[in-house]
Formats: C-alpha cells, structure tokens, sequence
C-alpha cells in the first residue's frame, strides 16, 4: 500500500483519488475549495459521474480516503496542507482552472458533454516534388552561398558527399512555387529511402553544412519552397551555438515569415563537449521535419530543444524523427509570437522518438560530467489541432523541473500574449516509459493572464511494434 497524496479535487483529481483508495492505497486529496473537501469527507461527490458517489462513500467510510484543504495550492512554492503530508507524492493530478470540458458542458445538467478534439485541418505535403530546372553539382570549396543566390525554383543544387561547407547561409524569396532542393550528390542508394528515418552511420554520404557563429542556416523574408535531403549540419567542433537552423524572424504578420520548408533524411546535431541550445527554430508556416535525426542539443542553466516554435502559424509534419533536447525535445510556445492573436496550429506529431540520453543524468553510470539542464520530452504551451500519435517518449527524470514526460500547460510566457491557448489537443497510441512522472495539464497560466486549455482527448497507449518507430508513410 502507498501514501498518495492527489492534488486539485476537480473531475480528473476525484475521480482519480477514489480509483487509487478503492485499489488499496491510502490517499490524501488536496483542494483549496473548503466546500469540496467537505463534501468528499463526508462520502458525498462533488461532481456527477456514475457509480462515483458509491464509491466515495465506500472508500471514505473504509478510512482510506480523506481530503484536507491546501492553502497557497495555486501557489509556486508548492502546497502546505493543514495535516502532515503523504511520506511520497506519487502521483499529481494536474488542477484546473475550470471544468476541463466546460465549452461543451450540458448547462442542464452538471455532466459535461463528452466534445472530441479536433484533429488538424492541414497536413504538410512531403510527397516528392517533381524537378523541371537544372541540377548543379558543387564540388568541395565552392561558394555556396553564391550558388544559393543564383538558384532559381525547380534547380536541385547537389553537394558533395563528404564536404564540409561553412556558412552562416541565408535563403533568399524566389518568384515561383518549384521547389529547390539541397541535397547530398550521394546516389539515392547510399541513403535510407523515402519513408525511413536515417541515423548518424549515413554521416560519410551526407555533405556537411557548418558555421562558427549566428545560426548556420537562416532566411530572408517570404522564403518559400525549399527542401534538404540527406545533409548534416553542425557546428564546428568544440563551438557553441544557439540555432543551427532559423526559420523566422520577429515579424507583425505571417505574410513575412517563411513557408514550405522541408528538412528530410537529414542529421542536425549540437557539439558533444560544448552543447547547441537548439536545432531548428521552427516559426514558420507549412514547414516539415521528416525522417530525420537530431540530438545533442543542450545547455547548462537554461532550455534547450531539438525544435521549438513559437511564432509560426503552421501547419507543421514532425514525423519519424529521433528527437534529443535537455531542455525540451519538442516545444510549442515558450515564447511570446511576435504576430498578434498567432497560435502555432495544425501540428502532427507521430512516430517519433523523444529521448534522452543516460549520459546526461548524474545518476547514472553512464553520466559524462557535465550537468546539462534537463526537463521535459514534450510540451504545448500554445497550440492548436495537435495530433501526437504512435510516438516512443522514454527517459526523463527530476532535474531542472519536477520530471514530467510531457506538459501541456498553457503559457502567455512574457507575458504579452494573452491569447495563448493549448485546445484541441490528441494523444493516442504513444508508448511513454521510464519518466519521472507522466503528464501534466495546467487551466490556464498561474503567471499571467490565458485563455483556457481545453478539449484533450488522451487514449490509452499500447507498445508499438519496433519497426513503427522507424516508417512513416508520406
């Protein structure tokens, strides 16, 4: 038997807390509503949902459940509760603002109205994009930067395996909608096929993309139809950077901001010894990351992050990656949008895998010395139309936040983005082991002012099958 003790008595935490008592464990509810606590001390539910009120009243009554009044709960610092607390908090239902299904409530009646989320009404296409213009082959040592300028929509512009080409670069807008494609002049043998995910052991048949300071690949305004297949990109040994890749910049409307980006087959990586705070900055629109490998992405004393976006509209493809980020391996929000009322939208997230290396945690055998600052696998602070489906989330722990695997929890970051919003949200068919904790679902933000998270659906997950963590359909 544990000593659990379930904070926030709304319908995730009653419910969760009489499940727990009735399972054998003594459980201490915690709520700062003195009207619910005595309502659940008395056996009486708090809410309607059925079969709860017998059960209150049967595991009350056995002694194994009780709740006590937790002043300061909203508060930072943590809970002080009137009682000696539980030895171990094993559990933390997240509390809510408000009912969690209140946009779709039955006003009639205090029983919510079951409302699916809404599934993205936008998928990026990552089809093969057919090529009329040139292809260049550049050979080692040429100006790459001056090829990129001239480029024109339809060039496949093939750089040589096993060269190194150092940048910063830039993208330039170009009239037209054919794709320029930036790739490895490797045959397409040498590199893994359409659909599955490539990994450090194709390195000698990719070409190299670097630069020893500023982001190594930037854009200029409305940069659209670019696509990297087969490249990698890194800093230079022993240098620290804060984006390899950064798409976007401050802008007042999305009109400016890059779209129909693609990064496929391609291996971006963080200095081992020094960190990289972040991979791609994803504030763009129409934008995918597919079959792709990224890690060593890290920082001591503050986030860092495979990809993060936060000023973009969407939509974006995060599909069949390997994702390592300290901070976070995958964000949205995190940052005030510089587009006023923009929520980054239709997101799909599937067969990924978010990890972090053992290397990183100072309890392990394997930790390399460095204590690189480590939070979360996921998180949403502002999004909308997510799906997150069929992913592998494994290995994170207490460190720089309490080790939940994955958040969403609504954030207006700095504080000028009131509109910030986490809604519609689909998590099915992930498997998430060896973490700290599981999930975390916060109302609305407890800093400054949001709108209300709402309409989650979370399904039970099952255990993928090996090779569904390396395929993905185009």
């Amino acid at each position: 038997m544990a000593r659990i003790s379930v904070l926030g008595l709304g319908y995730v935490g009653t419910v969760t807390a009489a499940c727990l008592s009735k399972s054998g464990h003594e459980v201490v509810g915690v709520d700062a509503n003195p009207d619910k606590v005595a309502r659940i001390d008395a056996g009486s539910s708090p809410i309607v949902e059925p079969g709860l009120q017998d059960l209150l009243a049967e595991v009350v009554g056995a002694g194994s459940l009780r709740a006590e009044i937790g002043a300061g709960l909203r508060g930072r610092r943590g809970v002080r509760m009137n009682r000696r607390p539980a030895r171990a908090f094993l559990l933390l239902a997240a509390w809510l603002g408000a009912n969690p299904w209140a946009m779709g409530r039955d006003r009639s009646t205090s029983r919510p109205e079951a409302t699916a989320p809404e599934l993205p009404r936008r998928l990026v296409d990552t089809g093969p994009a057919a090529s009329g213009g040139r292809r260049i082959d550049v050979p080692a040592g040429a100006d790459l930067q001056g090829i990129l300028d001239r480029a024109r929509p339809g060039d496949i512009i093939a750089l040589a395996p096993g060269a190194t080409f150092s940048g910063p670069f830039v993208l330039r807008d170009r009239p037209g909608n054919d794709w320029i494609t930036i790739r490895s002049g490797a045959p397409d043998s040498s590199l893994p096929q359409p659909g599955v995910r490539i990994d450090p052991s194709y390195a000698g048949a990719m070409a190299t993309l670097t630069a020893d300071s500023g982001p190594i690949l930037a854009t200029s305004p409305r940069v659209h139809h670019y696509r990297f297949v087969g490249l990698e990109i890194r800093p230079p040994h022993g240098v620290f950077l804060y984006d390899l890749v950064q798409l976007g910049s401050p802008a007042d409307s999305t009109a400016s901001l890059p779209h129909h980006i693609v990064f496929d087959r391609c291996y971006l990586h963080g200095d081992r010894e020094r960190g990289t705070r972040r991979g791609i900055a994803l504030n763009s629109a129409d934008t995918a990351v597919i079959d792709s490998y990224l890690s060593e992405f890290k920082e001591v004393g503050a986030d860092s992050q495979a990809i993060a976006g936060w000023s973009g509209p969407g939509p974006f493809k995060i599909v069949n990656n390997h994702l390592e980020g300290a901070g976070e391996d995958l964000i949205f929000g995190g940052g005030d949008p510089s587009v006023p009322d923009l929520v980054p939208s239709d997101i799909e997230i599937r067969r990924n895998h978010l990890t972090k290396p053992l290397s990183w945690r100072k309890s392990s055998a394997s930790f390399e010395g460095t204590p690189w600052t480590v939070k979360n696998l996921l998180e949403l602070k502002n999004a909308r139309r997510v799906l997150i489906e069929e992913n592998l989330l494994e290995h994170c722990w207490p460190d720089g936040q309490d080790g939940f695997a994955v958040l969403f929890t609504v954030r207006n970051q700095n504080g000028g983005a009131p509109w910030s919003v986490v809604e519609d949200v689909t998590f099915r068919r992930n498997v998430l082991r060896h973490a700290g904790s599981g999930i975390n679902l916060l109302g609305r933000d407890d800093n400054f002012p949001s709108r209300q998270t709402r309409r989650r659906g979370q399904r039970p997950s099952h255990r993928l099958r090996p090779q569904e963590h390396h395929r993905s359909s185009q």
